[in-house]
């Protein structure tokens, strides 16, 4: 049986996501899904994993075989801040109960946001916690081309910036987290 290696999607679901940027990343996890379950390694060894943070960090899909996997429907209310902050913290509490240290691989995770923290008490608290943890590699996308991106470096040299939704949607999300 392959080693798992557990894939971590963070969705911003704030209110400047609302319309055409929550659809984009629908859209983008969407042909995610389809990408990866097409490569045979992929389908055997992947597990995501998909929270959503916004007024509070929810987890809308557990870790979940790629096979069983689906998208789960995104929302993003019209008003809502962006707690980055409540997402990492539980993004550090699912690492703790799903990944099975010395068996499977370190995670991959992937930050879809537009803004920034709006909790910066907590991000700076937890920021100190998540980069304790061991991961394979933490990749910042940031839709929005003024956003200031020096909170997410904390997180990540690993920052890439789409200056609309639509250039976002468009962008192989599997390419980012597994170049060749």
């Amino acid at each position: 049986m392959p080693r798992r290696l557990p894939v971590y999607i963070l969705v911003d679901v704030s209110g400047s996501m609302h319309g055409r940027p929550i659809q984009a990343v629908q859209l983008a996890l969407e042909t995610f899904r389809d990408s990866l379950i097409d490569d045979p390694r992929a389908s055997l060894s992947v597990d995501v994993s998909v929270i959503a943070f916004g007024w509070d960090a929810q987890v809308l899909t557990p870790l979940t075989p790629l096979w069983d996997f689906e998208v789960p429907p995104l929302h993003a209310p019209e008003t809502a801040p962006t707690n980055l902050g409540e997402g990492l913290e539980l993004l550090c509490e699912r690492y703790d109960r799903e990944v099975v240290v010395g068996s499977d691989w370190p995670p991959i995770v992937c930050l879809i946001t537009d803004g920034l923290p709006t909790d910066p008490a907590l991000f700076k608290a937890i920021l100190e916690k998540f980069n304790q943890y061991r991961w394979h590699k933490v990749v910042a996308c940031v839709i929005g081309a003024d956003l200031d991106v020096n909170d997410l470096t904390q997180l990540t040299p690993n920052v890439v910036r789409f200056d609309h939704a639509d250039a976002f949607a468009s962008q192989s999300l599997e390419s980012l987290l597994f170049p060749l």
